[in-house]
């Protein structure tokens, strides 16, 4: 299965990413920002993956 992503989903993502991360971190709630750091954790394996999966197919 090839799973092609092209370079403007890639931006698009990247920049929904970091709103993300910005969005979450000027919150004073602790609780937010533990879920920002799993969240854009779990996106950054996501980004990996699609790379990844990418440049072997």
């Amino acid at each position: 299965m090839k799973n092609k992503y092209n370079s403007g989903q890639i931006m698009i993502f990247l920049l929904a990413w970091l709103v993300f991360i910005f969005g979450g971190l000027y919150t004073h709630d602790w609780i937010n920002k533990v879920l920002v750091l799993v969240g854009s954790g779990f996106l950054a394996g996501k980004l990996v993956n699609w790379c990844w999966k990418t440049n072997t197919d």
